[in-house]
């Protein structure tokens, strides 16, 4: 995969998780502070921003029959399912490279800067 393609999936992904938020959290675009804008940290990455930190966040924005799993379901698949889930609307990366993160928070800038207009007041 080239470059381009790894930036354009990455741009869709945040394209899917910029949908879910519009569906959540109105306003949600009002709390990201793009210099403190940091993917990678569970305290400065978009969710974090908007709902206090990433995990919460992930609860809020995720689907919402995620609360009506049993406690007895398989903790580690769970978490594998929610990250998947995370990763594909461009909240997280499997692991990553200082250039994937670098890229994601570039998509999620580039959505505040260039695609604020949708969704803003």
């Amino acid at each position: 995969m080239t470059l381009h393609e790894e930036a354009e999936l990455r741009r869709g992904a945040v394209r899917l998780g910029v949908a879910r938020l519009n569906k959540r959290a109105q306003h949600w675009r009002k709390h990201i502070d793009t210099h403190e804008l940091d993917m990678r940290s569970p305290k400065h990455c978009v969710l974090a921003q908007v709902y206090g930190n990433y995990y919460a966040g992930l609860e809020i924005v995720g689907p919402f029959w995620w609360k009506f799993v049993p406690w007895s379901f398989a903790p580690l698949k769970w978490d594998r399912y929610q990250q998947r889930w995370a990763m594909r609307h461009g909240f997280n990366l499997p692991g990553g490279s200082d250039a994937a993160w670098w890229g994601l928070n570039h998509a999620w800038g580039e959505e505040m800067h260039d695609g604020g207009a949708e969704g803003r007041e």
